[in-house]
């Protein structure tokens, strides 16, 4: 006991993935990307999922999430089952899931997003919310519109008539 050298931990590492045969850059590439990480997570639940629902999930278009899900299935995490024309997606195997979750064991947490309201749209002079009651206004006012654009609307309105104000004024 007195001359033996200390072992390494290995933390729960398989012991023939210890001698650096493992190619761990490759799925960590994959897995790297927020969108494909994204649908992963979405995939998460066990329930296979079209390419429609995992391409919302990670809020790309339709084409960007076919790119990114045969990276996925050519690396091997994912595996498509198809149902007459349709498609769908999930987690190729229980190594994959484990991996994931063992990723967001350690992953820091993502600050939330600003949602669309929170942002100062373009053209728009002002954030203030601006009440309409002029009766020349007033379709605005029942309009689907959003609150922002409705906001910003009433701005740019607000602002002509002002400058158009200001020219009749000086003549």
């Amino acid at each position: 006991m007195k001359g033996r050298t200390p072992q390494p931990i290995a933390y729960g590492l398989r012991a023939h993935r210890l001698g650096g045969d493992a190619d761990i850059a490759a799925p960590a590439h994959l897995i790297g990307d927020e969108a494909r990480a994204a649908m992963l997570l979405a995939l998460g639940s066990g329930r296979p999922l079209s390419a429609t629902e995992l391409a919302a999930a990670a809020r790309v278009r339709p084409q960007t999430a076919s790119s990114h899900l045969t990276k996925l299935v050519a690396g091997g995490l994912l595996r498509v089952e198809r149902s007459g024309r349709f498609r769908y997606y999930r987690i190729a195997g229980p190594d994959v899931s484990t991996a994931i979750e063992a990723l967001g064991a350690i992953a820091p947490i993502k600050p939330v997003r600003r949602s669309a309201t929170a942002r100062k749209p373009k053209g728009c002079a002002s954030r203030e919310p601006v009440t309409i009651t002029s009766p020349e206004n007033s379709a605005l006012r029942y309009s689907r519109r959003s609150s922002i654009v409705r906001r910003c609307a009433m701005s740019t309105l607000a602002t002509a008539h002002r400058r158009s104000a200001a020219r009749l004024s000086a003549r």
